[in-house]
């Protein structure tokens, strides 16, 4: 009975939670129609994207999130682009679709790289870590993106080998 009522509890938050975040995607999904400004409408999409995100609901998340990159890249805005990209990989990593994630990592990673962001890098190795402890297949992809940097390719080995996998015969 306990264990009912604790779960009852849980979900009555849940949903109470998602009312919120309903009325405030709502809203600014009113403010997005009257919107004529690109950079106002990317800011907008980004919200509503990481609001989605926080709810769990993914396939409404990246729906948002995807509207961004051709208004960023037509805006030529670089840093808002990868961090995009970054958030993308994110939400498909949680959603367990680990190429779509290691396609915009990718993606994410490069711009960081081009421009010096160090903590934009340092987070896309990180996802890259997770992306290869979930699926093999991607030890070689997540190299392949240090390749031309010895010094992160040197510690990407590293770490793979920290974690049990053999990397000898990798690039």
């Amino acid at each position: 009975m306990r264990k009912y009522i604790i779960l009852c509890m849980l979900l009555l938050c849940k949903t109470g939670f998602s009312q919120n975040n309903s009325k405030e995607i709502n809203s600014l999904k009113l403010v997005l129609k009257k919107t004529i400004n690109e950079k106002e409408i990317f800011d907008l999409n980004f919200k509503i994207a990481k609001i989605y995100y926080k709810d769990f609901d993914f396939k409404n998340a990246t729906r948002f999130a995807k509207k961004n990159i051709p208004i960023a890249t037509n805006l030529k805005l670089k840093p808002e682009l990868a961090e995009t990209n970054k958030f993308l990989t994110l939400v498909y990593i949680n959603y367990s679709k680990h190429d779509s994630a290691a396609y915009f990592n990718i993606r994410g990673h490069q711009l960081f790289k081009e421009l010096n962001d160090k903590k934009g890098i340092a987070k896309t190795l990180l996802y890259f870590a997770i992306i290869a402890q979930s699926k093999s297949d991607f030890v070689n992809l997540f190299l392949s993106t240090v390749e031309n940097d010895s010094s992160s390719k040197e510690a990407a080995k590293a770490f793979l080998a920290s974690e049990g996998v053999n990397t000898e015969k990798l690039l």
